[in-house]
């Protein structure tokens, strides 16, 4: 068995990305858009049949997923870190020969460089399995994503194949994943399936204390499903949210931004657990850690992106954190959060800003090895990026402390 850097466990799909009406979008809030996992793929084909048939000639499509696409990242900021991942990919079925644009599956897939438990389905596969799972993505008209449906298909097979490797091979998947450094979750189409993973993923933390765990759970999970998944947000080291899924787990009270944090530490933080558990807000405007054990918010800003420089943001969020794991693990950086972040900001820009899904992680590997060179030196950050990063990170407790500085002296002479 192989050591491999970085795990990645979740869906595969072949997205389909339509510019389309005011109908689909929600544009007061970019990350409002509605994600559907599990719809059948009669309904996602019918919905890119009719998105097709409006002379939406401008589509484009990838082989996406949420983890998938944060592998991708990873692999493009540094190569030297070997990666894996655990689901299935399906065939491409005669819909998307039709209509598909990009089909060397096995081709798109070959940046991982361990597949020991990266399953392809085969002609023997049931019908209703065989086919890779299949997502329809609507982006508004600033070309941010307005809704998402994804069909089940052979991801649908995933714990199934699992339990067959084990009794055919006489391996285990929790042996697997404890030999990584780090392992990256997303949501399936059943969360039933997510939670038999889950415990294959704290068995292996369990023999592997020093493996740590990031999980993006997704719009539909942190609405739907948040009570259930409150116990595995325990397990694991950091959690990626955009503003949209943070305020699911908070059921979206209208609290000042202190209090939500004061909540949600409070919600899903396990006293029990002395392990450092950070949650990292997606958005825009600014990323947030927010570190639940010392109680403190580390808050980083960066120039937002205009919404006439986005080209599509469907997947920003999954370069992101492949841009942040990469910063924590690669042996080109210190691993100090601010620097992760912005390497994370980095590849988020670049894929919002790419003008074909070829370009993308090309534009990514391009521009992490311009801020590397730039802004580091053996690793190591100029005394004047230290500065502007701690600024950057304690911006709110500055304003605050000057603030209060400037009552005091008012109220000093009332």
């Amino acid at each position: 068995m192989k050591y491999v850097d970085v795990i990645g466990i979740g869906a595969i799909n072949y997205d389909y990305m339509f510019p389309c009406k005011k109908v689909f979008n929600n544009d007061s809030n970019p990350d409002n858009g509605e994600e559907n996992i599990g719809v059948s793929n009669e309904i996602v084909e019918e919905e890119i049949s009719e998105l097709l048939s409006t002379g939406k000639k401008y589509y484009s499509t990838q082989v996406g997923g949420s983890s998938l696409l944060a592998l991708k990242a990873i692999h493009a900021i540094d190569k030297s870190l070997s990666l894996g991942f655990v689901g299935v990919c399906g065939q491409a079925s005669e819909f998307d020969k039709r209509h598909g644009k990009n089909l060397n599956l096995k081709s798109e897939l070959s940046f991982i460089n361990n597949q020991e438990w990266l399953f392809y389905t085969g002609e023997s596969t049931p019908v209703e399995n065989r086919y890779i799972g299949k997502a329809s993505v609507k982006l508004n008209k600033s070309n941010t994503r307005g809704g998402i449906d994804i069909s089940l298909g052979a991801n649908d097979l995933i714990i199934d194949l699992i339990h067959k490797k084990e009794q055919d091979e006489k391996v285990e998947l929790t042996d697997f994943l404890s030999q990584a450094r780090w392992i990256h979750i997303s949501s399936l189409s059943r969360f039933e399936q997510f939670e038999k993973i889950m415990e294959y993923v704290i068995k292996a933390k369990s023999k592997n204390p020093f493996l740590r765990v990031s999980l993006d759970p997704g719009d539909q999970y942190t609405k739907h499903k948040k009570l259930y998944l409150q116990k595995y947000l325990k397990e694991v080291d950091y959690v990626f949210l955009n503003k949209k899924e943070y305020n699911n787990l908070i059921l979206n009270e209208d609290l000042p931004e202190n209090e939500k944090r004061i909540k949600i530490s409070t919600y899903f933080n396990d006293p029990e657990n002395v392990k450092t558990k950070i949650f990292v807000i997606k958005s825009k405007s600014k990323h947030e850690l927010i570190d639940f054990i010392n109680g403190t918010s580390y808050v980083f800003y960066h120039k937002s992106l205009p919404f006439y420089k986005i080209n599509n943001d469907t997947g920003a969020g999954d370069c992101f954190a492949g841009g942040f794991i990469a910063g924590l693990l690669s042996d080109k950086l210190i691993s100090q959060q601010p620097a992760p972040i912005s390497l994370g900001v980095l590849a988020a820009k670049a894929r919002m800003t790419s003008i074909t899904n070829s370009s993308i992680y090309e534009n990514i590997e391009k521009k992490s090895t311009e801020f590397l060179l730039k802004r580091y030196k053996n690793g190591e950050m100029n005394r004047k990026q230290w500065l502007k990063l701690f600024f950057q990170s304690h911006i709110d407790f500055l304003i605050g402390f000057v603030t209060s500085l400037i009552i005091a002296y008012i109220l000093k002479f009332i």
